[in-house]
């Protein structure tokens, strides 16, 4: 008997879509990987942006009282009774591309939490949510 020894087109068809298969999954699962870490990222963010404009109304920082703004696509830091756009000093956190804030209810209505001089308190207090686009 005569074998003939390699390997067939059709077996190297085969291990070509396995490994394309198996390519596909991979990349699948990155993207919701990445995904998922600029949600908690931005999660992360929102509240330090908060912490930090409470913290800086308690302490008194430039004799003012901060907030921040939120926006469909934004997290602005600001200085002052309301938000100015453009104003200086605004610290601006730009939300992943992947990312927006679907739904803003605050009490009151508006898209700002401002914080109160010497008590660090707010009346604008409500919930956000956050979303994959």
């Amino acid at each position: 008997m005569f074998f003939k020894k390699g390997i067939s087109l059709v077996e190297i068809l085969v291990a070509t879509a396995i490994l394309l298969l198996l390519a596909g999954i991979a990349v699948n699962t990155l993207s919701l990987f990445r995904k998922n870490s600029d949600l908690n990222v931005s999660a992360e963010r929102i509240v330090s942006l908060l912490t930090e404009a409470r913290a800086k109304t308690l302490s008194s920082s430039d004799a003012s009282q901060y907030g921040v703004y939120f926006d469909q696509n934004r997290a602005v830091l600001f200085r002052g009774a309301s938000f100015i756009e453009g104003a200086q000093g605004n610290d601006e956190f730009l939300f992943p591309v992947s990312v927006e804030l679907s739904s803003i209810a605050l009490n009151g209505g508006g898209s700002s939490v401002l914080f109160r001089r010497l008590t660090g308190e707010t009346s604008e207090f409500g919930t956000l949510v956050l979303r994959l686009r």
